[in-house]
């Protein structure tokens, strides 16, 4: 059983997960064209 705060701490880790994802990679296609 998943508690609602579970469930939101879970899908905003997701989140930020992607997000700083999405940062390393576009710093690595800068790196790359640079």
């Amino acid at each position: 059983e998943i508690s609602p705060e579970e469930y939101v701490f879970a899908t905003l880790n997701l989140y930020v997960d992607i997000i700083t994802l999405f940062i390393f990679l576009l710093q690595l296609l800068n790196l790359c064209h640079s």
